[in-house]
C-alpha cells in the first residue's frame, strides 16, 4: 500500500490547474495592443474547389464583412465573414477572379498585394508587384474597368525605372473619403539602399476621387527596423498610417511589427534622386505600436506551428485592416485591427487571421 501511495504522489513542479485548463492565446502584446484571438479556420480550405491561399491583402467592408486578395494564379479576391472577434471565427465564400476588360483572365500578368475597396462598394483597386500597376475591378465581375492609375516611371522595373524586380507595391490603403491614395514599396529603389540593413523606402500618395482618376502629388521617405521590408498600410487619420514590417529567415522565422507613422511633418521626396544623402528628419517618424512575437501564445499547443518561429504566433503576416475608433461604451478610443498571413501555398506555412485591438498613441 504504501508503494501505491508513493506512485500516486503528486510530481513537484507541474501546475495542474493550468495543465488542465490551457490558457488560449491571446492578451497584452504591447502597452498599446492586445492580442483577442486568432484563427486558422481558412488554412487548408477550399470553396467551391479552389484553395484559399495566398491571402496577401485584406480590406474591411462592413463590421463583420471583408475581402481577402490572393496572390496567386489566377488573381482572386475572397469574401469573407469574421465574427466575435474575442473567439474568432472566420469563413469564406467563393472568390471573384481578376479578368481583363475583354473578360479573359489575368493569370500570371498580375500578382496583387494591396488591396482597396472604394466608396459605394462596386469597385477595388489591386496594386500588383508585376511591373507595378494600380488597376481598378468591379467585384461583381471581377472585370477591369477603366485605365491603370499612373506609377511613377521611377518606381517602375528597369529598364524604365530604378525599382527591384517583384519588390515594388506591396501596400495600398485610402482615405476613407477616398480623397488620397497611399502605396507602399516593399524595397528600396537602386540608388537609395539601406543603412546598416534599415531599408530606405518610397510611400507614393496619390490625390483623386474614388471610381475616378488619381494622379501622383507626394513621394514619402520611410526607413524600416533592421532586415525588415514594408508590407501592408492602413490609413488611420489625417496624414497618419500603421505600417506593417515583416521579414521571414530561414531556421529562425518571421518577424512581424506594426508602427504607427505620422505624414504631417514629413518632407516630399519626389525629386530626390536617392534617399542615401538624406536626414534623419526628412524621413517619416513612426513609433513601434507592437511587435507580434510579444503577443502571448498561451499554453503549449494553443497555437499550430508548421515550422521554427521564435513565437508560435508568427507567421507570413502580409495583410492588415482596421476599423474606424470607437467613439463610445467600454472600447472606447480603440479600434479593431485584423491580420492575416500568406501561406505561399506552402505546407510549412499557415493561413492565420489575427484579431488585435490597439489605441492609438496621443
Amino acid at each position: 500500500m504504501v508503494g501505491i501511495a508513493l506512485g500516486l504522489a503528486v510530481r513537484p513542479g507541474i501546475d495542474w490547474a493550468k495543465a488542465l485548463s490551457p490558457v488560449r492565446a491571446g492578451a497584452p502584446c504591447s502597452a498599446n495592443a492586445t492580442l483577442l484571438s486568432h484563427s486558422d479556420q481558412l488554412d487548408g480550405v477550399d470553396v467551391s474547389g479552389e484553395a484559399v491561399s495566398g491571402l496577401s491583402a485584406l480590406a474591411m467592408t462592413e463590421e463583420s464583412r471583408a475581402y481577402a486578395l490572393a496572390d496567386n494564379e489566377p488573381g482572386r479576391v475572397f469574401p469573407l465573414t469574421l465574427r466575435d472577434p474575442e473567439n474568432l471565427n472566420v469563413s469564406a465564400e467563393v472568390g471573384r477572379t481578376l479578368r481583363d476588360a475583354a473578360g479573359a483572365r489575368y493569370g500570371d500578368k498580375i500578382d496583387g498585394e494591396g488591396l482597396v475597396v472604394e466608396r459605394g462598394g462596386r469597385t477595388i483597386l489591386v496594386g500588383s508587384e508585376k511591373g507595378p500597376s494600380i488597376r481598378r475591378f468591379e467585384i461583381g465581375t471581377g472585370r477591369e474597368v477603366g485605365e491603370p492609375i499612373v506609377v511613377p516611371e521611377r518606381l517602375r522595373e528597369p529598364p524604365a525605372g530604378d525599382a527591384q524586380f517583384g519588390r515594388t507595391i506591396e501596400a495600398l490603403a485610402a482615405t476613407p473619403d477616398g480623397d488620397h491614395l497611399y502605396a507602399g514599396w516593399e524595397a528600396p529603389l537602386s540608388a537609395d539602399g539601406d543603412a546598416q540593413g534599415r531599408n530606405r523606402l518610397r510611400i507614393q500618395r496619390y490625390r483623386g476621387t474614388p471610381g475616378g482618376e488619381y494622379t501622383p502629388d507626394r513621394q514619402y521617405g520611410y526607413v524600416t527596423d533592421a532586415g525588415l521590408y514594408l508590407a501592408e498600410l492602413v490609413v488611420v487619420g489625417k496624414d497618419r498610417l500603421l505600417v506593417l514590417e515583416r521579414q521571414y529567415v530561414d531556421g529562425l522565422g518571421n518577424a512581424i511589427r506594426v508602427f504607427d507613422v505620422h505624414l504631417e511633418a514629413a518632407v516630399d521626396v519626389t525629386d530626390d534622386p536617392t534617399l542615401a544623402d538624406n536626414s534623419a528628419d526628412m524621413f517619416v517618424r513612426r513609433t513601434l505600436l507592437f511587435d507580434l512575437g510579444d503577443c502571448p501564445a498561451g499554453s503549449p499547443g494553443q497555437v499550430t506551428v508548421k515550422q521554427r518561429q521564435p513565437n508560435p504566433l508568427l507567421d507570413n503576416v502580409v495583410g492588415m485592416a482596421a476599423f474606424p475608433e470607437e467613439t463610445a461604451g467600454p472600447n472606447q478610443g480603440t479600434r479593431l485591427l485584423y491580420l492575416v498571413s500568406d501561406n505561399n501555398t506552402k505546407d510549412r506555412r499557415v493561413t492565420r487571421v489575427y484579431a488585435v485591438r490597439v489605441r492609438l498613441p496621443v
